[in-house]
């Protein structure tokens, strides 16, 4: 059942609102930072601490410099479909995903297989 997600060949497209991110911390640190801290309201700091859970998850010098390039006050985005896919590229199974992410194996191959972005869309035309 794993092959599944081994089958993620390509590394899914950046969400738009994880550009910033991206930017700062690259590919691996910003699926990390998404895994542990997204969907939370940070202030970040120009001086973190080091007990600081950004400081943790990305180090010191990420996080001063997250600070620099998207503000003070920030909501951590949660694209679930992209973080999916994200693990999968990098060969995690699809029920160690679904640990990690805290949804069903269920979703996470529908996530995989692009099911939600095609059953649950309303066809805005009606064509």
């Amino acid at each position: 059942m794993a092959s599944v997600a081994r089958s993620v060949t390509e590394r899914p497209p950046l969400p738009d609102q994880l550009a910033a991110y991206h930017q700062v911390l690259g590919d691996e640190l910003t699926v990390r930072l998404v895994l542990v801290m997204g969907g939370v309201p940070l202030s970040l700091s120009p001086r973190p601490r080091a007990a600081c859970q950004l400081v943790q998850c990305v180090g010191y010098d990420k996080a001063v410099a997250l600070h620099d390039a998207v503000g003070k006050r920030v909501r951590i985005p949660l694209p679930k479909r992209w973080l999916a896919k994200s693990l999968a590229f990098q060969e995690v199974g699809v029920h160690e995903i679904a640990r990690l992410m805290r949804i069903s194996d269920v979703t996470v191959r529908a996530y995989l297989r692009d099911e939600y972005a095609s059953s649950r869309q309303l066809d805005l035309f009606g064509e």
